[in-house]
This record gives structure tokens, sequence and C-alpha cells, in this order.
């Protein structure tokens, strides 16, 4: 796995003001000569001015939580993290990627719990790039790559615990949904990690029993409520 490192850098503010000197230069010795002197342009202005323009391409602005991740003839340079005004390598690739925080939230799934009753589920988690390198280049499409992990995770965690609880009432995906966040949070995070991902939060937003025991299970419930006031 490639691993996040800075990219070296300079600001951007004190090449220019060596940038604009040197162009204006080349500038008087090509047309300088031509105008005012009647002399041919010299030659090192001819020359000065391609490689010039060439520099100028090494000037990046990043505005806050935006990242710009170089590679240089394939290789991977580094990353620029601080926003601000830079000069870089001209011959760098650049990749900028978001920092911000995004929202996912997940298609209702439908899986079995840990009793094997049909359940609906959705969770929508909070996350963001960590390692802006793993983002890049270990997989294809980070986004894409979370909505399937979470999904899975999602899938693992609901099958894993009863709706309702066991029968002492424990392993609830309904009732205890501190400890269902946590683990649906710490699995996504174990699935991700290899994108150089970061979850912040993970929650379930929509928890159902599925429509074709929907009503056997209200019916249930009611009933368990009853007997429960009767011993009462």
């Amino acid at each position: 796995n490639i691993e996040e490192r800075q990219a070296g850098a300079i600001s951007g503010w004190l090449v220019v003001i060596v940038w604009l000197v040197l162009v204006g230069g080349s500038l008087w010795q090509v047309f300088g000569n031509i105008f005012i002197y009647n002399r041919p342009p010299a030659t090192f202005g001819f020359v000065a001015l391609p490689i010039l323009i060439l520099l100028a391409k090494g000037f990046i602005i990043l505005p806050p939580n935006i990242a710009a991740v170089f590679t240089f003839f394939g290789r991977y340079a580094g990353t620029l993290r601080d926003d601000g005004f830079y000069w870089v390598n001209p011959f760098y690739q650049r990749l900028r990627l978001s920092l911000r925080v995004h929202n996912l939230n997940t298609p209702t799934l439908k899986v079995n719990d840990r009793a094997g009753n049909p359940i609906e589920v959705g969770a929508v988690v909070v996350w963001r790039i960590a390692d802006t390198a793993r983002a890049a280049f270990d997989v294809e499409d980070y986004a894409t790559y979370i909505l399937i992990q979470t999904e899975s995770a999602v899938r693992v965690v609901a099958s894993a615990r009863w709706y309702d609880g066991d029968e002492n009432g424990q392993h609830s995906l309904r009732a205890d949904l501190d400890k269902v966040a946590q683990a649906l949070s710490d699995t996504i995070q174990e699935h991700v990690a290899l994108a150089g991902l970061e979850i912040i939060e993970a929650r379930i937003a929509h928890l159902a029993y599925a429509p074709e025991i929907a009503s056997a299970m209200l019916r249930r419930q009611q009933a368990q409520a009853v007997v429960a006031a009767t011993k009462d």
C-alpha cells in the first residue's frame, strides 16, 4: 500500500515575484531590442520565455479542505493539504481530493436478523478521506467502494442481532441503538481502511420488519404486552 507523505512546495507569492521579474526582463530583451534599440532580439529572451511559461504551470491554489495529490511520471510524489498559494514542480500531474466530511445514506436493505426474521434496515454514515494516497491509488473509486462496503457491514451487523433482543432482551437492534451504532461504525471502518477512509459516525436510519411479516409481528408484540400486563 502507498502511504501518504507531504509534497514539497514553495510559497507561490515568493516565486511569482521572481517569475514576473524574469518575464519582464525576457520581454524587454526580445521586444525592447526590436522596437527601441532597433537591433536583433537577445537569444536569452527567446530561450527564457518558453521556460518561464512552463514554470508557470507549477502555480497552484488550494482552498480549505482540498488536497492535491501529485504524481511525477507515474510515481507518487506526495500530497499537499494546506490551503494557500504554492509553486510545485511543473511536471507534476495533479489530482484534487476533497477532505470535507461526507454523508452516505444506504438504500433500504432486506436482511434476516439472528432469529431468521426478514427485516428492513438502512444506515447513515459520516465519513471523510484520512489518507489521500490510499484513496487515490489503492481503490478504483473510493465513493463507490465505501457504498458497497457499508452495505456489506450493515448486513453483517443486522444479521448478528435480534430485532427485539433474545429471550433475555439482550442484543437488540431496536433497543441497543448506541451499541449497534458502535458496532456498525467499527465494522465499516475495518472494511474501508484499505481505501484510506475514516468513519466518523454510523447509525441505523431505518429499521422495520419486512412487510410480509410486519402484521404478524405486531400481533405478537401486542399479545406479549397483554401477557406481561396480566402477570403484573
